[in-house]
């Protein structure tokens, strides 16, 4: 993965002219060994991800479960400017009792990016499974506990945070808030629900997530299988037949309370959009999440990633010596936004539209990581056109949203493309990452 010489990154270029021009002036190997190198890392042969130490047999806890997740998107984003796509899927058992043994069995697929300054922020698709072994009906509560629980964890979720360790304690303390909805709902013993519940995040664990979440950490959870009686008739009205219309949570740090949360009741339509990058090749179907409060629109967001093959020569000409690529990413964003926003609530796609049209990766937007620069300089060596019909892979990964405390905002990266794999389907825990060097950023 990178190390401290690919944070340093060079001055954006002012068009696909003023790149190649830039590109004479760049930090270029003296000798052709780094070039090679460089290419040889684009095209997989220099190993993939930095697997990182997890113990795939110790996940028995909520806390296991939490730090083997942290080690992975460490390793995943190990410097500011990263981006990368991740599975976690695993079995958390939560209670041992007459009634049944319980286990939590999350699956998770991430998009994840660190910023400059070294936040995390992930979007997140999230089906979370609640299996029990033979036991009694516990006296009439847990078919209640059941039901309530399977309404409520299927959905999309965004979380902002200043480590991956906090963002899984952000993620885990969402969880518990259902756990414990689900108790309270089906009148469990409360000996039951704070075995559950602790089972997933402990009480000191909880109250230390809580007191930790700054002015910039939130959550928006979008958790519910249906939306609960008094949501807005229009969105339930605008809603079209692709979109899934959920109970949505925000949550935050309650102001001028460390020690309290701030939770409040939304409604979110889940959109699930496609465009295709026509200079990449790369078709693209993420979830767009719009949340509405009140009425009216607070905040949408997307995360997408997709990976591609394609002749060394080919991605050089495309993405190298030029930032079309980056400009054609960006109008199909914005495609994609005003696309799910129609098919979602059409009153609100006027305000969209004018919202997306502070989206784009022009030219000035791309900075190019002294890994790019290598490729750069490769790419004019006489030696290059001997590999240009070797097949590289590479990723494309982006997040972009709308929020009424942040605004519109954006951005991107463009990858050698590696992944590594942790466990297995009948392991406790399962770990699937694609990641590699950030050959340019972009937003």
């Amino acid at each position: 993965m990178g190390g401290p010489a690919l944070q340093k990154q060079q001055t954006p270029a002012q068009g696909a002219g003023a790149t190649s021009q830039a590109n004479t002036q760049s930090q270029a190997p003296a000798a052709g060994a780094g070039n090679q190198a460089a290419i040889d890392q684009l095209a997989g042969k220099s190993g993939g991800a930095k697997k990182p130490a997890v113990d795939m047999g110790a996940v028995n806890s909520g806390a296991s479960f939490m730090g083997a997740a942290s080690k992975a998107m460490d390793a995943a984003v190990p410097s500011a400017g990263s981006f990368a796509s991740l599975k976690i899927s695993g079995r958390i058992p939560i209670a041992s009792v007459a009634v049944a043994a319980a286990y939590i069995e999350p699956s998770l697929e991430m998009q994840l990016a660190r910023s400059a300054t070294g936040e995390f922020e992930v979007t997140l698709s999230s089906q979370i499974g609640l299996r029990a072994e033979a036991g009694s009906n516990g006296g009439g509560w847990w078919p209640k506990f059941m039901a309530y629980f399977k309404g409520y964890v299927k959905g999309s979720l965004k979380i902002v945070g200043d480590s991956a360790g906090e963002i899984m304690r952000q993620f885990m303390l969402t969880l518990r808030l259902v756990i414990e909805g689900a108790c309270d709902a089906a009148g469990a013993p409360s000996s039951i629900k704070d075995m559950m519940s602790n089972g997933i995040l402990s009480a000191e664990s909880k109250k230390a997530t809580i007191e930790g979440m700054d002015s910039g950490d939130s959550i928006t959870a979008s958790v519910g299988g249906g939306v609960e009686a008094g949501a807005e008739a229009s969105v339930l009205g605008g809603a079209s037949a692709t979109a899934e219309v959920n109970f949505t949570k925000k949550i935050e740090n309650a102001d001028g309370n460390r020690s309290a949360l701030e939770i409040s009741n939304n409604t979110s339509v889940t959109v699930k959009g496609s465009f295709e990058h026509k200079k990449l090749g790369v078709k693209i179907t993420p979830n767009v999440t719009f949340v509405f409060a009140g009425g009216k629109l607070t905040e949408f967001f997307v995360g997408i990633s997709a990976s591609k093959s394609m002749k060394l020569g080919d991605f050089s000409e495309l993405t190298l010596m030029g930032a079309e690529w980056a400009t054609e990413f960006g109008l199909a964003m914005k495609e994609l936004i005003k696309d799910a926003a129609n098919k979602s609530r059409r009153s609100e796609v006027a305000q969209i539209s004018s919202l997306v049209g502070g989206l784009a990766f022009g030219p000035e937007a791309v900075k190019y990581t002294a890994f790019g620069q290598q490729l750069k300089s490769a790419a004019r060596a006489p030696s290059f056109a001997s590999q240009s019909a070797m097949q590289i892979s590479y990723s494309i990964a982006a997040q972009a949203g709308w929020s009424q405390k942040k605004g519109i905002n954006g951005k991107g990266s463009l990858n050698s493309d590696s992944s590594f794999t942790l466990g297995g389907k009948t392991s406790p825990l399962s770990i699937e990452v694609k990641s590699g060097q950030p050959i340019a950023t972009f937003g």
